[in-house]
């Protein structure tokens, strides 16, 4: 959502510890790359503190995430493969995560051009918090089990 509409929403927020935050949490682990984008989203933007200048723009996402897929290997002229590798985020595939991101209204940007800067919602914020709490209590429950 552009800037203007999350300031029109910016006070709505999920109910605490909902079923809603958990069907959201599930569509995000679906995507170990959304899942990803969204996690350093908020990491830099903790970093960065209260700067409402702090966005990040797809390029900062390209550079510093990467994943592992396919990757064309070359046997001979005619011939190649596909090799599982660890390699940075592609800007299509970047720009579908943000689109996401963006429709399930977890993220918001302001535009200036000719980039857009990205910010967490105060949704988005919760949900990550969310996310960190379960991990924490999962990381707990394997240690004691």
């Amino acid at each position: 959502m552009d800037i203007q509409l999350h300031e029109k929403y910016k006070k709505v927020l999920f109910p605490r510890d909902s079923e809603l935050m958990d069907m959201y949490i599930e569509i995000l682990e679906q995507d170990a790359a959304m899942m990803k984008v969204f996690r350093y989203i908020g990491k830099q933007q903790s970093q960065a503190g209260t700067a409402q200048e702090s966005g990040l723009t797809i390029n900062d996402l390209i550079e510093n995430i990467q994943v592992d897929r396919l990757v064309k290997k070359q046997k001979n002229s005619r011939n190649f493969k596909y090799e599982q590798a660890l390699t940075n985020l592609h800007r299509k595939t970047a720009e579908r995560i943000i689109d996401k991101l963006n429709v399930m209204s977890l993220i918001y940007y302001k535009s200036v051009k000719p980039y857009k800067f990205i910010f967490l919602t105060e949704r988005g914020k919760q949900l990550l918090v969310r996310i960190i709490e379960l991990k924490t209590k999962q990381k707990e429950m394997n240690m004691n089990g």
